[in-house]
């Protein structure tokens, strides 16, 4: 095998492997991003979990552990993913330096599906 086909076909290897063999998966930029805004938003799954009063929910970072078959039920395409979440909640600055009021490090499991603009969202599997 020439050093050109061999390029080409580690390229076409690493293409099929993130394109998510069900072709038009989430890329693993995307997750991270629709898992951070459904955190964000509705606080850590399964239950919403949020922080205290007097604390502010503060994710440090996003990571794709596994991304899933895609799933297919009543015409809306979706793919299972598990992420790692790391943050925490710190508490409110109070003319000194933010403290932890706890930290976590947990990976979820995760349904993503495009909306109707093409764009990724998360939300809690199951």
């Amino acid at each position: 095998m020439s050093g050109r086909t061999g390029a080409f076909a580690g390229a076409w290897l690493f293409t099929l492997l993130f394109a998510g063999c069900g072709g038009g998966g989430p890329p693993p930029r995307e997750i991270d991003a629709a898992v951070r805004a459904y955190v964000e938003e509705h606080g850590l799954p399964p239950i919403g979990q949020s922080c205290m009063w007097g604390s502010k929910l503060e994710i440090d970072e996003v990571r794709t552990v596994e991304v899933g078959e895609r799933q297919e039920a009543m015409g809306h395409r979706s793919w299972p993913v598990r992420a790692r979440v790391i943050g925490g909640c710190r508490a409110q600055d109070r003319g000194y330096s933010a403290q932890m009021a706890s930290e976590w490090d947990r990976t979820f499991e995760f349904s993503l599906h495009q909306n109707g603009f093409g764009e990724w969202e998360a939300s809690p599997a199951g």
